[in-house]
């Protein structure tokens, strides 16, 4: 599994750190279904070579790549053809696919194009003065970054004049940092995650995040899981919604992958509005952070990996897409996950995400040729043993060389009392 670039000495690794919860979330998957397996993780980048990769991949018997962050997925579809000859992995080979529905410019663009309804959005310039000192302002408005950023960071919202020269501070714009202006949609912020199998969707997991407005501080949450104060809480609730609401988000999920033939985890986020319906807020090319929900129904990841490995399942036939989330028990309490307690106990996944030289143990069948190869035969263990006569001269030859006591006191220099 892959997770973003992480800097040296992991200074970064907060912000960057979706794939951490990705694989404890993934382990949990595998664990519950008493799958066999070896989880790697790794930070990968573009600059790291595909020839490290595969080198990787091959001296571990690795059989799928997971990526769960944007980046990696970008990765992956540029490097498609070489990586798709060693491992398996859920991503089509036009990278555009993927770096339109991560950009919200590009998305909102999009989404106009196709008609799906999504909030009214505009580039907003800070370095204009003009802009960020009139009068004529509407307030609020949500502050975005367009581009690369990940767990509700990039997103300010901008109630009057002092929150946004805020804001324009905290952001430290340069030439590369495109951000736009998004009016608020009254209603619940509900997450889809879904599956697509070249364009179709397979089936989708809907839940309603209770701490919406801090998704950066549900993710510390998550990490200080087992705190009296904390592991109660919940972090996401089940959506309910009507037959022709869950049909009108069927139609918005087609509409997207015949749009982009896209392929693997998408994680979009909805506003479901009590005046105007459903509206795209934006795109994730990636895993949700809110996957853990899925473990509420487990065989929405059983889907992903039917994909995944290109097997059949129940919604092979193109007119269905199941909905996961339909009749579940929602299970998001925050002290029903172990993530720090995982961690400490799996410490070399940490220590070693940016490093690809290093090569794990072999595997299993490897293992045990080596093995076998270090244990001596029968003959040789019985050759090894000596004889009852042999351990008798043996004994005869020490004792031959053991000093009388007379020998070894004659041999002790005892000080001349006069001198001493």
């Amino acid at each position: 599994m892959t997770t973003h670039e992480i800097k040296p000495y992991f200074t970064d690794v907060k912000e960057k750190g979706l794939g951490l919860w990705i694989n404890y979330i993934l382990s949990e998957y595998l664990t519950r279904k008493n799958i066999p397996h070896k989880l790697f993780l790794k930070a990968l980048g573009d600059d790291v070579p595909t020839s490290q990769v595969i080198d990787f991949i091959t001296h571990n018997d690795i059989d799928i790549i997971i990526p769960s962050d944007v980046t990696d997925t970008f990765y992956l579809a540029k490097n498609h053809e070489e990586l798709s000859k060693y491992a398996q992995f859920a991503v089509t080979d036009d990278v555009s696919v993927y770096e339109k529905l991560e950009n919200k410019w590009d998305t909102f663009q999009m989404m106009e194009c196709l008609g799906i309804f999504t909030p009214e959005t505009e580039v907003f310039d800070p370095t204009s003065e003009e802009i960020v000192d009139s009068e004529d302002q509407q307030y609020p408005f949500f502050l975005k970054i367009a581009s690369g950023t990940n767990g509700g960071r990039g997103v300010w919202h901008i109630k009057n004049g002092d929150d946004l020269k805020d804001a324009i501070d905290e952001i430290n714009v340069d030439e590369s940092t495109l951000l736009i202006k998004q009016k608020p949609v009254e209603g619940d912020i509900i997450c889809g995650q879904a599956v697509f199998d070249h364009s179709v969707p397979k089936g989708f997991f809907f839940s309603k995040s209770v701490q919406a407005d801090d998704l950066a501080g549900v993710s510390n949450k998550y990490m200080q899981s087992q705190n009296s104060n904390i592991k109660d809480e919940v972090s996401h609730v089940k959506v309910e919604l009507t037959d022709s609401q869950w049909e009108e988000l069927h139609n918005i999920f087609t509409t997207i992958g015949k749009a982009t033939n896209y392929h693997g985890m998408i994680d979009i986020e909805f506003i479901v509005s009590p005046t105007d319906g459903i509206c795209l807020l934006e795109c994730n090319p990636r895993f949700s952070g809110a996957l853990h929900t899925s473990l509420s129904n487990i065989g929405f990841l059983d889907l992903y990996f039917n994909v995944l490995l290109d097997q059949p399942s129940m919604y092979d036939d193109t007119s269905l897409c199941g909905n996961y989330s339909a009749g579940v028990e929602m299970k998001a309490r925050f002290g029903d996950f172990y993530t720090a307690q995982y961690y400490a106990n799996n410490l070399q996944k940490v220590l070693l995400l940016r490093n690809w030289n290093v090569i794990l143990p072999p595997s299993h069948n490897k293992a045990v040729s080596d093995v076998k190869e270090m244990i001596p035969s029968p003959k040789s263990v019985k050759e090894m043993i000596p004889s009852a006569k042999d351990l008798v001269s043996m004994t005869k030859n020490v004792m031959t060389k053991v000093p009388s006591p007379t020998e070894v006191i004659s041999k002790v220099l005892f000080p001349n009392r006069k001198t001493e």
